[in-house]
């Protein structure tokens, strides 16, 4: 791999122990990776909005960066059945 190939495999690696993730299989880490690569590339874009005073807050990383927008979507919807909201 790259150098910067190497850099991202560590960021994901320290986010992961971070966060406490762990994978059923190599197949569903690398999805999970190439969700969490996406969610990174969202937020250094608009962070980098936010430094010239497009956007007025900045985006970070967090427990959810691995998970889909749908997939959010859906654990929100069912929390909200569960809620009888």
């Amino acid at each position: 791999p790259r150098p910067e190939e190497e850099e991202v495999d560590k960021e994901f690696e320290m986010w992961k122990t971070h966060n406490g993730k762990t994978y059923n299989s190599t197949e569903e880490e690398a999805k999970r990776k190439e969700i969490w690569l996406a969610t990174r590339a969202r937020v250094m874009e608009h962070n980098k909005r936010a430094e010239t005073g497009l956007e007025s807050f900045t985006m970070g990383m967090n427990h959810l960066s691995d998970r889909g927008r749908v997939t959010h979507l859906l654990q929100c919807t069912s929390l909200i059945r569960l809620m009888n909201i």
